[in-house]
């Protein structure tokens, strides 16, 4: 709600007659998110001072006729509000999809697809990703044999194995081979 709706429920009457004596700047019948009016909320809040305050300064309850027109067009403006809200929020997400990402460039580049023709291209291309991917774990496993000293790949054998265990075990592997 607006402080004239806080002030009013919670009798704050020096707020309230300080936001009252602002006059014509001051809405006396603002509606807030419920489309109430802060003599609703005083009243509701048993707040007999308030109460009498915004009577004396033109404040009408919510079930007064006189607003209903101004009710709906509250209603009406805050739908409308909500609506723009949940459609930028559900266009920021698709912005920032993958997805939305790579059909604007296969659209920049060939133009307009079918939708079918836009997910096969893109299982394709996530196909080349993970191919990509796996070349990459490949590679650096290779370095890293490289980078090992020669026979340090070829030994079954744990370097932390005691030096008399791993005699044992080295010499039953030539009597294998």
């Amino acid at each position: 709600g607006t402080p004239l709706h806080l002030a009013a429920s919670n009798g704050q009457i020096h707020v309230l007659n300080y936001l009252l004596d602002l006059g014509d700047r001051i809405d006396v019948n603002p509606l807030d998110r419920l489309l109430g009016t802060p003599l609703d909320d005083a009243e509701r809040s048993g707040e007999k001072v308030a109460v009498a305050m915004l009577q004396e300064r033109g404040g009408l309850l919510s079930s007064n006729p006189a607003l209903s027109e101004v009710k709906r067009y509250s209603q009406a403006k805050a739908h409308a509000k909500q609506k723009l809200s949940r459609w930028n929020r559900v266009r920021e997400m698709a912005d920032r999809s993958s997805e939305t990402a790579a059909y604007h460039f296969v659209k920049s580049r060939f133009g307009n697809l079918a939708v079918q023709d836009f997910h096969r291209l893109l299982d394709a291309t996530n196909a080349m990703q993970a191919t990509w991917e796996h070349r990459k774990q490949m590679d650096a496993a290779d370095k890293a044999l490289d980078a090992l000293p020669v026979g340090a790949e070829a030994s079954p054998v744990s370097p932390a194995m005691s030096p008399l265990k791993r005699a044992g075990s080295d010499a039953a592997m030539n009597n294998i081979s």
